[in-house]
């Protein structure tokens, strides 16, 4: 439990530095920068690797240690109304076939579904600045305010990267459809990435410690025929 008061606390704090540091006249761009700092990188733990901007796509995009778009995050200036329709619309034109979770914010308010397959769910629908206006604690919270804020943990790179989903390759990536042009290409770029990024770095990274173990060995075995010539010079002293 206390590690999920912890959690708790982490996404109040981050929402709060976001707001302190934002004012309503304040650009998306200059809020969304604060957002990744504070909430992206210090609560969810992604480095700015998997953390992507698109300008035709979503604001806001996380990939997997796959490179594929786990999470995608629509943002808005603080002032504009994330209840409007065509927000949410916009936020889901940019979904593929490997995103789980799809966002909207405006820093003060956060949306979040979850997607699994062609279903989606509103799973958290928080005003962090009513919230945060009201100075209230994690103890003050509501038992539904805290329900949510702990599905946050769902986004967390160390969950998104537990090598559990595995076990759940149909849930988890089986959903890119091959059956068209697209979804085909989309495959191979997946697999030449396999291919060329993830198995040529494990190949490189597995050949250079070889060689290390090659080279002390190299050097443990000169050592001894060194201490053994040494010693039979001594002998022949004798």
């Amino acid at each position: 439990m206390a590690s999920e008061m912890g959690f708790t606390e982490k996404v109040l704090k981050s929402f709060k530095n976001i707001t302190k540091e934002i004012e309503k006249g304040s650009s998306e761009h200059d809020a969304r920068y604060r957002f990744v700092k504070y909430f992206v990188e210090e609560v969810l733990g992604y480095e700015p690797r998997y953390i992507k901007r698109e300008k035709k796509g979503a604001d806001l995009t996380i990939v997997d240690e796959n490179d594929f778009a786990v999470i995608k995050i629509e943002t808005k200036r603080p002032t504009e109304n994330i209840d409007k329709p065509q927000y949410k619309e916009q936020a889901f034109k940019y979904e593929e076939e490997a995103t789980r979770f799809i966002g909207l914010t405006n820093f003060l308010q956060f949306r979040l579904w979850g997607v699994k397959k062609k279903e989606r769910e509103l799973r958290v629908n928080l005003d962090f600045s009513t919230i945060l206006e009201q100075k209230k604690t994690v103890e003050q919270l509501s038992a539904e305010e805290q329900s949510q804020i702990l599905f946050l943990n769902n986004l967390t790179k160390q969950s998104l990267f537990d090598p559990s989903k595995y076990e759940k390759f149909d849930e988890t990536y089986a959903r890119i459809d091959i059956t068209n042009e697209a979804g085909f290409r989309k495959l191979l770029d997946r697999l030449n990435y396999i291919a060329d990024t993830l198995l040529y770095g494990y190949t490189l990274k597995s050949f250079g410690e070889y060689k290390e173990g090659y080279s002390r060995y190299q050097e443990s075995k000169m050592s001894k025929a060194g201490s053994s010539t040494l010693l039979f010079q001594n002998l022949r002293k004798f």
